[in-house]
């Protein structure tokens, strides 16, 4: 895999978290693949129009990323797994989490977009 993939990859998923924070519906859309899914941290199913209609739920106040492995499925397909730590405000209350998580990106119409994601969440630091 290329390092510009990497990149591109990497700022696919800072460019989620900012969507996220700005509640930004068409940053998401262009991001997201028509078929994604995620299983969330609770364990639930979410289709793609649910992550879309959850924007505003939960702002994002920070967000820090450490890649842990790469693997290339196939040359338009490559899983990211990193360890997420996410500030969300909460009832205006900050609340920080830790999880490992894994993200398919897909190649699609010329760019990176994000297939599939599941989160663990970690015991607190």
């Amino acid at each position: 895999m290329e390092e510009a993939d990497r990149q591109a990859i990497l700022d696919g998923e800072h460019a989620l978290v900012a969507a996220q924070r700005d509640a930004d519906r068409a940053a998401m859309e262009r991001l997201l693949s028509p078929v994604f899914r995620e299983i969330g941290q609770s364990g639930r199913l979410y289709a793609r129009g649910d992550v879309l209609d959850a924007l505003a739920a939960t702002p994002v106040a920070g967000f820090a990323l450490q890649p842990l492995a790469w693997i290339e499925a196939s040359g338009d397909c490559v899983i990211l797994l990193y360890e997420s730590d996410v500030t969300r405000l909460q009832d205006g209350r900050p609340q920080r989490r830790r999880a490992l998580r894994s993200s398919t990106w897909r190649r699609e119409d010329g760019g990176w977009r994000l297939l599939f994601h599941q989160g663990t969440p970690l015991p607190p630091a």
